[in-house]
């Protein structure tokens, strides 16, 4: 459960960026614009992450559960911007994020 809590965490954040990134992407003429469906997706699925956040505080520690959502957000995020939005992967990006992935079997390996 507790690791099934991260994972959800990692990926709802994940899909959040993803949202404002598209949210983004549309001219913005006036503050109205703003609130555009992705912009609302992106807002949702942030306050969710946060729910998540907090209740994964509440089963794990501190020192374990931001590395590990924060970086894993990270690689979620060059993943998916890869895929769904078409961003390029470098090769230096590519071997951070096999990195990232290392740091975090380590933060977790007892």
């Amino acid at each position: 459960m507790n690791w099934f809590l991260l994972v959800c965490l990692i990926l709802v954040n994940a899909i959040a960026g993803v949202f404002v990134k598209l949210g983004s992407s549309k001219s913005i003429s006036s503050y109205t614009d703003f609130f555009n469906l992705y912009y609302l997706l992106g807002i949702f699925f942030y306050g969710l992450s946060f729910i998540l956040f907090a209740a994964a505080l509440k089963k794990l520690p501190l020192n374990v559960v931001h590395p590990i959502a924060t970086s894993g957000t990270v690689a979620i995020v060059a993943l998916l911007a890869y895929v769904f939005l078409k961003e390029i992967l470098t090769l230096h990006q590519t071997l951070g994020l096999v990195f990232i992935t290392l740091g975090i079997f380590l933060i977790t390996w007892k």
